[in-house]
């Protein structure tokens, strides 16, 4: 894996910067924050799919759902770890 890309991890560009805010303090802020995470998990997935050229496999979302089970709680470094060591199945 490229080292351009787990740098990209660990600075920051797949988290958000919007300030977290429960539903009931402030809907409109958490709204916000839930759609910034979700764009930003959609690009790092697309990302990395394309780090390891599976765009197109009609496996790759198979293998990322495992990887993501895997490693999400961990942060985003372990997801692209765990699809580093399974992406060779789908190949």
């Amino acid at each position: 894996m490229a080292n351009d890309f787990y740098e990209a991890i660990y600075d920051g560009r797949y988290t958000t910067k919007l300030r977290w805010a429960s539903h009931t303090q402030d809907p409109v802020a958490c709204r916000a924050h839930k759609e910034d995470v979700c764009a930003l998990e959609a690009l790092f997935k697309t990302d990395l799919l394309a780090e390891y050229d599976v765009t197109n496999n009609p496996k790759a979302d198979l293998c990322y759902a495992k990887a993501w089970d895997m490693g999400h709680a961990n942060g985003l470094h372990e997801v692209a770890m765990y699809f580093e060591d399974l992406v060779g199945l789908i190949k």
